[in-house]
């Protein structure tokens, strides 16, 4: 079986305090599996990983659980904070930063209850861009 060139992209939402699991396909059970979140100079910084490691800014937060009879592990993420938001990789194989070893990319995107958006109003052609914020109660 060969696995494509792209891994595959996914955006996860969830609110501040709350839980993300995300799961990571893999083929290999016998490599190391890890979860990097992606630096603005491109490195991607581990998290966990099977090695084992964790990242001492995600101890008590952060889970790898393998799972060999579905083909993947997952990642739980627990206390999210909106510094989380960002973009991830998960993936096997002894380096991070090759795009080669990525089964998933995911963009966490981390609100703390509010949403920022823009209403376009419209009276007899002249627009008004309005900012409104809705607050959102997560269940």
């Amino acid at each position: 079986k060969s696995r494509s060139l792209w891994p595959l992209l996914s955006t996860v939402i969830s609110w501040r305090g709350r839980s993300v699991t995300i799961k990571c396909p893999t083929e290999d059970q016998n490599m190391r599996k890890f979860w990097c979140k992606r630096s603005n100079e491109g490195d991607c910084i581990t998290i966990i990983s099977t090695s084992p490691f964790t990242h001492d800014r995600y101890k008590d937060r952060v889970s790898l659980t393998n799972l060999p009879k579905k083909g993947m592990f997952q990642i739980e993420m627990r206390s999210l904070e909106e510094l989380d938001a960002g973009r991830y990789s998960c993936g096997i194989g002894k380096t991070n930063n090759r795009a080669s070893t990525w089964t998933l990319v995911v963009d966490l995107k981390v609100f703390d209850g509010t949403v920022l958006f823009w209403v376009l109003q419209c009276v007899q052609d002249v627009c008004l861009q309005r900012r409104c914020t809705l607050w959102v109660q997560p269940h």
